[in-house]
């Protein structure tokens, strides 16, 4: 299975640190989907008050 981040040299298998440093040399654009979050756990569906972040103002 290949990854958007493969395409310009930031595989998942990097550290996360080094693939947004890669990233963000390309001009790729990194940010999360929510500006806040409850997680007690690791599976997505376990996320709870979540704020999104305020894409008209991104974009």
């Amino acid at each position: 299975m290949a990854f958007y981040g493969d395409i310009f040299g930031a595989s998942p298998s990097m550290p996360y640190e080094k693939r947004i440093k890669v990233l963000k040399q390309k001009g790729i654009a990194v940010w999360g989907v929510l500006k806040a979050c409850s997680r007690y756990g690791n599976m997505d569906a376990d996320i709870k008050n979540s704020v999104v972040n305020d894409f008209e103002r991104f974009y």
